[in-house]
């Protein structure tokens, strides 16, 4: 046996075991794992020693999550730990950032110019694109460890040997361990271009969260532009933050995530460029179905390939409908500008 072959075992039986030994004492009536609003807030502010997250719009969707997650009976023990933790990481990275951003006020001052968005439905070569692109000189992508941990702000004569670097290849590793498979479907490169999608969850706001969730995608369906709006100016404190010491002329970015907020992205960002790709849908959605199984099979008792399905459908549909209203909106304003100028 192989090596790799032999750690994707050992984390494989490691993991049925916690599924078996913490799933029967859950089952006892003792919650190991605790998915409360309120543990979940104090840890994170237990790991960062820190108290302030600024405003307070995203407990309105973390307590959707969170009741998800809680009425979730598929859910599997390992499942439970990794929904607390991804929340208490989300949670720890909106109070850091805000320290940071209270420490230097002067970072929300800088310049966010013609920034590049690629964006497209899920599985329709978005990575390759972004990654072709991100090799322009001029460019500035974002890179997988400061995205996962965009504070505190890089620095150019650290940028290279970060310690969150290696937090990141472990934190890969670890994952590739525990799903073999998925290096095969997605890799990524703890050093290389990745989605935004890890920005965007620190709003709490995107419908690229894993798991049924079914009163946050509710709160979704009806999210007004406000709200999205307010996210994706969070969104842009992000960039600014990790732009303040590591700079070049624009960011080239990526997600099939703005199909979602592409009206609230352009209002935010009204120079953007913005890229999309397109695949038949029906193959894009049988791409992503094929992730979506490999991702669920790490947390859930049962894969429910037809639950999946249904939401990936829905997900979609509703990213397309909402991009083609941005874009309507869009063409008009420009039409109704050049009218105005003639």
């Amino acid at each position: 046996m192989k090596k790799n072959d032999f750690l994707s075992f050992g984390a494989g039986l490691a993991i049925r075991f916690a599924n078996l030994v913490g799933g029967g004492i859950e089952a006892s009536g003792i919650r190991l794992v605790d998915l409360s609003e309120e543990s979940i807030l104090r840890e994170a502010r237990r790991r960062t020693k820190l108290q302030n997250w600024g405003n307070e719009r995203f407990q309105v969707p973390l307590r959707a999550i969170i009741e998800g997650h809680e009425n979730d009976s598929n859910l599997t023990f390992v499942g439970r730990f990794i929904a607390r933790q991804m929340l208490i990481h989300m949670v720890s990275n909106r109070l850091r950032i805000h320290n940071d951003l209270e420490k230097h006020p002067e970072i929300l001052n800088g310049e966010i110019r013609r920034p590049l968005f690629v964006t497209g439905l899920p599985r329709s070569g978005t990575t390759l694109l972004y990654n072709m692109l991100a090799q322009d000189p001029g460019g500035r992508p974002l890179l997988y460890w400061e995205a996962f941990s965009p504070s505190p702000p890089p620095c150019p004569q650290t940028y290279d040997c970060d310690p969150r670097i290696k937090v990141a290849e472990r934190s890969i590793a670890t994952l590739y361990r525990a799903l073999p498979s998925l290096k095969l479907i997605h890799e990524i490169n703890p050093r290389g271009p990745a989605e935004d999608l890890l920005l965007l969850i620190n709003t709490f706001v995107t419908p690229s969260l894993q798991g049924e969730l079914p009163k946050y995608r509710k709160w979704l369906d009806e999210v007004g532009d406000e709200v999205l709006i307010a996210s994706y100016k969070e969104y842009r404190e992000q960039l600014l933050l990790l732009q303040w010491k590591v700079s070049k002329d624009h960011w080239v970015l990526k997600s099939p995530s703005h199909l979602f907020g592409l009206k609230a992205l352009l209002e935010v960002f009204p120079d953007a460029c913005v890229v999309q790709t397109h695949r038949d849908p029906a193959e894009a959605i049988s791409s992503l179905l094929s992730l979506a199984v490999t991702i669920s099979s790490l947390s859930v008792k049962t894969i429910k390939q037809k639950m999946l399905k249904e939401i990936i459908v829905k997900m979609l549909e509703q990213q397309l409908q909402r991009s083609m209203d941005a874009r309507r909106g869009r063409m008009a304003t420009e039409y109704t500008m050049f009218a105005t100028k003639r």
